[in-house]
């Protein structure tokens, strides 16, 4: 802005957000979270990484206070709130398109599922006495895919984190645990997604003779971008000269959660070959020039 001269009259701020992924806790977003007043003081505490360390541990051990709970920001702290980001996925690429206008953006619900068996010799035990945790929990994975197929169009479903104990080729697993998530831009559909496989779970643990504890981790809402804003990126980068496509976000974002706070727009670049959270994850950087043209001339036109 400063080398093109251009000055707006409102304050502008570039925010850069930590713990956007999910990777350490299972639970992504948290410093948007933080700011759009989404993190109690027992969330501080009973989030935990896969050591047992709390969030607040963490947050202490990086010279942070801890205090995020005040780090709550008022509604209409901000008029508007932008991202940039990959697609994450092929589309764009594939069509040939160079933006992506967001029209809204997708949620998850993650349910941390434990079936509890006994473990025993796997030699010695016969298979008619086995209690065996991990064979409840590959049917329900399978499952998981089943209650998502007649909804695929607006939903997905994903076991993407799985620990046996004790792990070992030798022995009878004693416990399973699993992770399983569906995202859906329509919350009514992803409430039903779990209502359906909790039913499973439940049915599967009476069928296996198995003891389980299920319990929901995350469970946050779709939003769906305001149509003034998606209007606005999708005018500012046809009139760039950019091809656009108007498409929901199957990832959830930090805009996801500063909905809370004011209105919230994102952009979408292409991927190569639609990889991410990956090493092969890559923009090209005629695409994030493009990105970043769109991004500039839609703050300025507000």
């Amino acid at each position: 802005m400063r080398r093109f001269g251009v000055r707006i009259d409102k304050q502008l701020d570039v925010i850069v957000f930590a713990c956007e992924e999910a990777e350490r806790f299972n639970i992504g977003c948290l410093g948007s979270k933080a700011i759009a007043g989404k993190l109690s003081r027992e969330d501080l505490v009973s989030i935990k990484d896969e050591s047992g360390k709390t969030l607040l541990e963490v947050v202490r051990e990086c010279g942070f206070s801890g205090n995020l709970v005040e780090c709550r920001l008022p509604k209409g702290y901000y008029s508007n709130f932008f991202e940039l980001h990959i697609e994450q996925g092929p589309v764009l690429e594939s069509m040939n398109v160079d933006i992506g206008v967001v029209t809204g953006i997708s949620a998850p619900s993650r349910i941390k599922l434990t079936f509890k068996g006994v473990p025993g010799h796997s030699g010695t035990v016969p298979m008619g006495y086995r209690r065996d945790a991990l064979l409840p929990l590959a049917e329900v994975i399978l499952a998981v895919r089943r209650v998502v197929e007649p909804v695929r169009d607006v939903a997905v479903g994903t076991v993407g984190y799985v620990r046996v104990k004790p792990n070992v080729a030798t022995v009878i697993p004693g416990e399973a645990t699993a992770i399983i998530e569906f995202r859906s831009i329509n919350k009514r559909v992803k409430d039903q997604l779990v209502k359906l496989i909790l039913e499973r779970i439940f049915d599967i643990s009476v069928k296996y003779d198995v003891q389980y504890n299920a319990e929901i981790m995350v469970d946050d809402e779709p939003i769906y971008i305001p149509g003034y804003i998606v209007e606005l990126i999708d005018n500012v980068a046809r009139r760039l000269g950019y091809s656009t496509l108007k498409m929901p976000s199957g990832a959830s974002h930090d805009a996801a959660h500063m909905a809370e706070i004011c209105d919230v727009g994102m952009i979408f670049i292409p991927c190569k070959g639609g990889f991410s959270h990956m090493p092969k994850e890559e923009a090209s950087i005629t695409s994030i020039v493009k990105g970043v043209d769109v991004l500039f001339h839609t703050i300025v036109s507000l």
